[in-house]
């Protein structure tokens, strides 16, 4: 399990809801894979369960408007 926390855009409109996700390093040190569709969100956090355990994961949070 893994929460992410953010603050809302201070400018650009209202946010719709957020899109949540994330990339896998394929190799200790090295580059990491395509970005992947984790999960959908309308409040500035966010637990997700069953995330990969033992890899180095990187996360991204975007806006909708």
């Amino acid at each position: 399990m893994i929460m992410l926390k953010w603050t809302r855009p201070e400018s650009g409109g209202a946010v719709r809801n957020y899109i949540i996700q994330r990339r896998q390093q394929l190799q200790a040190g090295g580059e990491f894979g395509d970005r992947t569709f984790v999960d959908t969100c309308y409040n500035c956090d966010v637990t997700l369960n069953s995330q990969p355990s033992m890899v180095k994961l990187e996360y991204r949070v975007l806006a909708r408007i």
